[in-house]
């Protein structure tokens, strides 16, 4: 149902780092979560019809899936899993959420892994001095930013901030020109919002296939609302500069919950996921933070992975491992 970007080096893409959040985004609207006697429920396309079912179903469903998969590997049957989470979502509501949806397919969870603290031990120890460390992180479904306080001796590390940010920066800017424009709030249609992101989609694609602009076309918008909608055109330098916007205020967010004087808050950089291979976003941050150590010469991620597979190795019951990322491309691709 949405729209795949068609870009050469997806994981290394500025311009379309931000697409599958968008996605998220749009399904979050097509496909919402509504309670009924204390219970979540989320609308799911089975077969061209819209059925409604617990949400605890829907995450049941993926975990199904991701045990399927280990089983057919291991040739022997799941009964544990250790799942990392990013630290907005390690919580007792998620993880009651996730614990349930486990047990529905006779899982249990042993083990959930908090990923800021966990990408941060992939550079630990940390000299004397650093006693903050920002961990710089975005993958499928959102951008995160969390600072963690490193105890003296490296003797702890407790997470002291965090931020999340959804949704793809340019389908953000579109509805709020429209709701300032025309009075129009795309974001609370889900069928309209998802039109949007197409759009926006398409001219990501044009501008990373080498053309010098783009244009987002929203005219199917005026038959509806009555009004004149002109294009927008944008070139590659805009939505390069557009998202890394995004990208400093989801950091400068989440240092203000600590700071009053936010970017001296922070000792050392750590960039985690897909923000490792992108060269301007490592220019981003050193220009935020000038005579900071940035880290990323390892990918805290592949160390998570590693570090979560040998905990899995030496459980004496069959255990699979699971990201929260791809939790969330699951729910991008419903």
């Amino acid at each position: 149902m949405a729209f795949r970007p068609n870009c050469p080096q997806p994981s290394n893409c500025l311009i379309h780092c931000f697409s599958e959040a968008g996605r998220f985004v749009v399904n979050e609207k097509l496909f919402p979560i509504r309670f009924a006697s204390n219970v979540a429920y989320v609308n799911v396309l089975r077969n061209g019809t819209v059925t409604s079912i617990p949400l605890v179903f829907f995450f049941a469903r993926y975990l199904y899936e991701e045990k399927t998969k280990h089983e057919r590997i291991a040739e022997c049957v799941v009964t544990e899993a250790i799942i990392d989470l990013p630290h907005c979502y390690n919580n007792e509501h998620h993880r009651w959420i996730l614990n349930s949806a486990a047990a529905i397919i006779g899982v249990r969870i042993s083990e959930f892994l908090d990923r800021p603290i966990f990408a941060a031990l992939s550079y630990s120890p940390f000299p004397p001095h650093v006693r903050n460390v920002l961990v710089f992180e975005f993958g499928s479904g959102g951008l995160c930013s969390s600072l963690l306080e490193v105890q003296r001796g490296n003797l702890g590390i407790t997470v002291v901030a965090s931020h999340r940010s959804y949704g793809c920066p340019l389908v953000e800017l579109m509805g709020e020109e429209m709701e300032d424009k025309f009075g129009i709030e795309i974001k609370e249609s889900g069928a309209e919002l998802f039109s949007v992101n197409a759009a926006c989609d398409l001219a990501k694609n044009a501008l990373c296939s080498g053309q010098p602009r783009a244009v987002v076309n929203l005219s199917f918008l005026q038959g509806k609302y009555g009004v004149q909608i002109s294009p927008q055109v944008f070139d590659l330098a805009q939505v390069t500069q557009l998202n890394l916007h995004w990208i400093g205020e989801n950091i400068t967010q989440c240092l203000l919950q600590v700071e009053e004087d936010p970017m001296n808050a922070v000792d050392e950089v750590i960039l985690v996921g897909d923000s490792v291979g992108i060269p301007d976003v490592k220019r981003m941050l050193e220009f935020l933070f000038p005579w900071r150590q940035l880290r990323d010469e390892l990918d805290p991620g592949t160390f998570i992975r590693e570090l979560a597979l040998d905990m899995a190795a030496s459980c004496d019951d069959e255990t699979m491992v699971v990201s929260a990322d791809y939790i969330e491309r699951f729910w991008s691709w419903l």
